[in-house]
């Protein structure tokens, strides 16, 4: 060593002797080590699947309850009834033929599969699901027609 307290050679050894953390730091180590570790034995154990299985798949598209959703191929279509006690007597999945109220009393569309009746008093309606020739005629008629229905046994 020189005057200075400095040595000619300086050496790598470390200034102090390393140590374990004590106190609070000590337990925390431990703590986050053996969540880690209960983290990776779950995992182990029992891998993630898609989906936990008390958690059924929702439907793509949710149905309102009392409504039936619409079968592929056909199209859904709102039709304003020309009485409101028809729409108190049909009920979802009837079977109904529709016929223009101010007109010849010809049937527009046959066997028509009802969704939803919706019984407002000044405007009932029904929700019906109809194919695209039924569905485009029934629209040819315009909206201010109002529809007679007869209920199709089944």
């Amino acid at each position: 060593m020189n005057r200075r307290g400095l040595d000619p050679e300086p050496k790598l050894y470390p200034a102090r002797r390393w140590s374990l953390p004590a106190g609070r730091t000590l337990l925390r180590a431990v703590v986050v080590a053996a969540l880690l570790g209960l983290a990776a034995a779950m995992l182990y154990l029992d891998p993630p699947t898609g989906a936990p299985p008390a958690c059924p798949a929702a439907p793509a598209t949710p149905t309102p309850v009392g409504r039936l959703a619409v079968p592929a191929g056909l199209v859904g279509l709102p039709v304003a009834l020309a009485e409101p006690a028809a729409a108190a007597v049909v009920r979802p999945g009837d079977r109904v033929d529709l016929m223009a109220r101010p007109g010849t009393g010809q049937v527009i569309a046959e066997g028509a599969l009802v969704l939803e009746a919706i019984g407002a008093d000044p405007a009932p309606a029904l929700y019906l699901a109809l194919d695209e020739l039924q569905a485009k005629a029934m629209l040819r008629a315009g909206s201010a027609v109002r529809f007679d229905v007869i209920v199709r046994p089944q």
